[in-house]
């Protein structure tokens, strides 16, 4: 039942009583409205989801399932990390919740897991089909079409890399010849993205990393990442970073304790980056392993607002 009275309606209550504390409320926060298991794409019969945070203001009666919202918020599309594989997309939600509380719908994507068959570039193809259904479908989820965010993290970084630096122009889904809608976007960031799978194993860490049966031989087919540099070639990040290609703003963060993906393969991206021109940042989160929620709080969460602010603002 809807309440008779709005918030800004409904009086604060003087009641007090001896040893009772005041403290304030943080009405800057917005609360969060939660779309589940929505259906952006079926791919090989396999309907793959988004996660949709929408906010909406605080002191707003909790808006019912089906209404639309008139708003349109800058948008975070998240690509949570696997190894390719098959993602746990909801243990990421409570890490993103505080993007969705300063004012940015954050739609959570699922990828296709190369263990059932979906190798390179299926995951790129899905993120940007992702960017298409949300501008398809902006005024449903509280999106601006013209400021959207690609976010990920580890493989799911190597993902939004790709599907930002590459755009409307190459990776695209030979299922959607015309896809009507832009999977451009406005900037990128990036945790701890594997850069070039062919030289994670020469620098230390705690993996095979070219062995078929691992997660960058899954990804180009469940082949040795060493015997195949014709399948390597395509994954590998750098090879889309040239002077001469328009590429978005992007933000890079990397642990230098990572024992997964090496710490010098955010140097390699940043360092190429940079000597082509491109706008980009890169910022070494001291002793910070391979993940985890130190990434999502104090500074690191800072930074990504603070940018993406910068570039949406413009």
């Amino acid at each position: 039942m809807i309440p008779s009275l709005s918030y800004d309606e409904f009086p604060a209550r003087e009641v007090s009583s001896e040893g009772m504390q005041r403290i304030a409320a943080d009405t800057s926060l917005l609360n969060i409205r939660w779309h589940q298991h929505v259906v952006y794409a079926v791919r090989d019969d396999r309907p793959l989801h988004l996660e949709i945070l929408e906010p909406y203001p605080f002191g707003r009666d909790k808006p019912a399932a089906d209404e639309v919202l008139d708003q349109s918020l800058p948008t975070i599309v998240f690509i949570q990390g696997s190894g390719w594989h098959a993602q746990d997309i909801l243990s990421a939600v409570p890490r993103v919740y505080p993007l969705a509380e300063q004012g940015y719908t954050v739609a959570l994507v699922e990828y296709r897991p190369t263990e059932e068959g979906a190798y390179f570039p299926s995951q790129v193809h899905d993120a940007k089909e992702a960017v298409r259904f949300l501008r398809r479908h902006a005024s449903r989820y509280s999106v601006d079409p013209d400021r959207i965010v690609l976010f990920g993290t580890s493989s799911g970084g190597h993902t939004a890399l790709l599907a930002a630096f590459t755009g409307d122009e190459e990776l695209i889904d030979p299922e959607e010849p015309e896809p009507g809608e832009s999977c451009s976007i406005n900037a990128v960031v990036s945790f701890y993205a594997p850069v070039h799978i062919g030289q994670m194993h020469l620098y230390p860490t705690a993996y095979d990393h070219t062995a078929a049966e691992s997660p960058r031989g899954y990804l180009i087919g469940r082949k040795n990442v060493l015997e195949h540099p014709e399948l390597v070639e395509p994954t590998v990040i750098t090879n889309y970073v040239t002077a001469s290609r328009d590429l978005p703003p992007t933000l890079l963060i990397h642990g230098n304790r990572d024992r997964t993906v090496p710490f010098e393969q955010g140097v390699m991206l940043y360092e190429h980056m940079r000597d082509c021109g491109k706008a980009v940042e890169f910022y070494c989160l001291d002793q910070a392993d391979h993940g985890g929620m130190v990434f999502f709080r104090g500074e690191p969460l800072t930074l990504v607002l603070g940018f993406i602010r910068r570039i949406l603002d413009r």
